[in-house]
């Protein structure tokens, strides 16, 4: 009720209004007030950026309309940034942002969510599912708010695939020695030890090499996240005032 009578508030901007009706369409919520703002969106729909484009994306999938849905998502690809070599493939930008919609983790994992349910095939989700892997650091993203929506992103994903029945056993070296080992299936995907902390002492000066086998069916995600701290001195605190000069131009 309350993101119906405050449609008409954020109707000049596209990306509040795409969120608002992406979240009414996953409540299952339908009105002619609500068809009037979606028909203004999809007017206006050549500014939206990837995530407000995939919202409204899954909105119109919620709804059944797959005229729009089927032109949204391959906006969505058109407007792709891919990195053949690596074989990543993300949307939004990866540096600072000064829109809420640009930020490159959420705009991913909401186009995931996307073509996980409108092109579970597409060659793009593996390698934007990749990119969100690539783009943790250790078990979590940059933030609360990031890792929310990777995992929103993701869920959807593993619905669409057979990530949930592996069959496979796996081995973590370092240095040339095993770390930890395992053997992870359907009963076990979402349960199994995956967290490997290394004593002080397991780390050698200089390069340290981390070698995964996996041996059988499914797919293995690992990430490294490493935290330290130095001996010397900090840097001592110069002062505690701060002078600021301004110059104004006509």
């Amino acid at each position: 009720d309350f993101l119906q009578k405050n449609l008409v508030e954020e109707e000049n901007d596209p990306d509040m209004l795409a969120w608002m009706l992406h979240a009414l369409a996953q409540a299952g919520s339908q009105s002619q007030f609500e068809d009037k703002h979606r028909e203004r969106l999809w007017q206006m729909r050549d500014q939206l950026n990837p995530y407000a484009r995939a919202l409204f994306a899954i909105g119109e999938f919620r709804r059944g309309k797959a005229d729009r849905y089927q032109i949204l998502a391959q906006n969505l690809i058109n407007g792709v940034d891919e990195d053949a070599a690596n074989q990543t493939a993300h949307w939004g930008e990866s540096g600072i942002n000064y829109r809420w919609s640009e930020g490159g983790v959420e705009a991913t994992a909401f186009v995931v969510k996307a073509l996980s349910l409108m092109s579970p095939q597409s060659p793009y989700l593996e390698q934007s599912v990749k990119w969100l892997t690539l783009n943790r650091r250790g078990a979590r993203w940059k933030n609360t708010r990031d890792t929310a929506i990777a995992i929103l992103g993701l869920t959807d994903y593993l619905k669409a695939t057979r990530e949930l029945a592996p069959e496979y056993s796996y081995q973590v070296y370092l240095n040339g020695k095993v770390v930890s080992e395992g053997t992870v299936n359907a009963q076990n995907a979402l349960s199994f030890d995956r967290m490997i902390t290394i004593p002080a002492d397991g780390i050698v000066d200089g390069d340290n090499k981390i070698r995964v086998v996996l041996k059988g069916d499914g797919s293995l995600y690992a990430s490294a996240y490493v935290k330290y701290f130095t001996l010397e001195e900090g840097i001592t605190k110069a002062g505690n005032e701060v002078f600021v000069q301004r110059t104004y131009y006509k």
